[in-house]
């Protein structure tokens, strides 16, 4: 190991996960070993830790900084959360695990021969087998859709909305396509204006969630309700083009960006300008993931198959959809057990 071994352990892991997943993964990886290996030093210099390097740290080590992240803060002066702590965990079991290949010595017959080995540190193995208390008690439950009422009310608005208020437009066409399309915040930025086909009103999805590893560009139908929004801001967004000289092909763009498209930040600002609007918002909260769960919660309301859903929502099978967006109601199941028994 070098000077820092902390550190060259992280950049091994980052390297091997850059060859898999999304650059955007690899940074928020990144992000929580900085936080990590801060957190590790300021232990070390209080002498309740007694090494930063990940090979070589103990079960000491290990039960204390899990102790220490107990006791820690999020940005809004709150405990962390369960989940928080098995990212902890998850991040930690990386470092410890990750395999390193050590040049061992030894004697045969006198004589004295080197060979590779496999290192892991299994000190946080051993650690929550002694301290089975550290374990984080995580309860994954499926948030619910948007309710009926407030989907109600954003249609009507997206339907009245002045036709020469070009940000309301804009707003309003990008927030009520992301709830009948359930499209992700960055599938949603960086749609083109000529992946809408306004002949046959569908909507090609052209930068998926991990679409250089596992994702591939999908097609999901529109559905008339968001038809008449869509009808007026494209006409509008061409005349706001020509009048801010603009020449970014962006279905949603922006004149601050570099790249002409809107960032994360501001499309869940545009979603915060709809829930302000918003008479009586039920208790909702309006975002990418609440309008995603809303599209596919409706079609499974409306008796669309699990294997069809996935397809839409750009799933690999059921098992994520049902478990983070949406469940075939209770009604339908057993409408079809029933048709089963007559069988």
């Amino acid at each position: 190991m070098s000077r820092y071994p902390f550190q060259e352990k992280v950049n091994l892991i980052l390297d091997a996960r850059s060859q898999r997943y999304a650059p955007i993964s690899v940074e928020k990886s990144g992000d929580r070993y900085k936080r990590m290996f801060n957190d590790f030093k300021k232990l070390h210099e209080q002498r309740k830790v007694s090494t930063l390097n990940p090979q070589k740290m103990t079960i000491s080590d290990v039960k204390e900084y899990l102790s220490y992240r107990r006791t820690c803060k999020n940005r809004k002066g709150r405990p962390l959360c369960e989940k928080e702590h098995q990212h902890d965990i998850t991040a930690l079991r990386c470092l410890l695990e990750f395999p390193v290949i050590k040049q061992r010595k030894y004697t045969y017959r006198g004589k004295t021969k080197t060979k590779e080995v496999i290192v892991v540190n299994d000190s946080l193995k051993n650690c929550l087998m002694l301290y089975p208390l550290l374990k984080p008690k995580v309860h994954s439950r499926r948030k619910p859709p948007l309710k009926a009422e407030t989907v109600k009310e954003i249609k009507e608005r997206s339907h009245n909305v002045n036709p020469y208020d070009w940000k309301r437009l804009r707003t309003y066409a990008l927030v009520h396509l992301m709830i009948v399309t359930g499209q992700r915040n960055k599938e949603i930025r960086l749609a083109n204006v000529d992946d809408l086909d306004t002949e046959n009103w569908t909507f090609t999805i052209k930068h998926p969630k991990g679409e250089n590893t596992y994702a591939e560009p999908r097609t999901v139908p529109i559905h008339p309700d968001v038809i008449p929004v869509l009808s007026q801001y494209l006409p509008a967004l061409e005349c706001w083009k020509e009048a801010q000289h603009v020449t970014s092909r962006a279905l949603f763009p922006s004149t601050r960006s570099k790249d002409g498209y809107l960032d994360e930040n501001t499309i869940r600002a545009i979603a915060k300008v709809v829930q302000n609007d918003l008479v009586n918002p039920h208790g909702d909260e309006i975002n990418s993931q609440s309008c995603r769960r809303t599209a596919i919660q409706t079609l499974l309301d409306n008796g669309v198959s699990d294997a069809s859903a996935s397809i839409f929502s750009g799933h690999t099978s059921g098992d994520m959809l049902n478990k983070h967006y949406g469940r075939k109601p209770e009604r339908l199941a057993h409408e079809e057990i029933k048709r089963s028994w007559k069988n």
